[in-house]
């Protein structure tokens, strides 16, 4: 078991005070096969940063990765989002360390606008109670986001984000 942040007392600094347990395609398993169960196996292992390459494949957004670096060719069998954001429902706050915040980072593989309407979509749909909804920085409070989940898409891949940068009054 990993050892709770909120127990060390510590809470109250700011964000950059930390290191965050954290998985790089997170649902990816040693065989380099995508599936929900290395995602579960990732989540009930403590990590908190857990990592997606995205894809739009017959207008579904799915999981998959690939070893090129500006490629848009799935090297697995792809998961869809939706049932990833399920798994992660299922087990990020029933974990030792659930109040501690979860980040989800997405790279957006797929070019063009239609698929983060999409991503918009499920992350609301299962976690809109948990989604932080105020700007994260360095200085971000731990305490802050405690228990949220903080969404971050890696903008050099996902350059079609800036697009859907909110200037007031957004949804999430």
């Amino acid at each position: 078991s990993f050892p709770l942040i909120k127990s060390n007392n510590t809470v109250d600094l700011p964000i950059m005070e930390y290191v965050v347990m954290s998985s790089w395609n997170s649902a990816l398993d040693s065989g380099n096969r995508i599936s929900l169960q290395a995602l579960e196996h990732t989540l009930k292992r403590g990590y908190r940063f857990l990592d997606f390459e995205m894809y739009l494949v017959d207008d579904q957004v799915q999981v998959s990765y690939s070893s090129e670096s500006n490629s848009d060719i799935m090297e697995s069998e792809p998961i869809l989002f939706f049932d990833a954001c399920e798994i992660i429902a299922k087990n990020a706050f029933y974990v030792s360390n659930k109040e501690d915040p979860l980040f989800i980072h997405l790279r957006v593989r797929t070019p063009g606008d239609v698929i983060y309407s999409k991503i918009a979509d499920s992350l609301i749909g299962h976690f809109e109670t948990h989604l932080y909804k105020n700007k994260v920085d360095k200085n971000t409070l731990f305490s802050d986001i405690q228990g949220k989940i903080v969404v971050l898409f890696d903008v050099l891949m996902s350059s079609g984000i800036r697009n859907f940068e909110c200037k007031g009054g957004c949804r999430v």
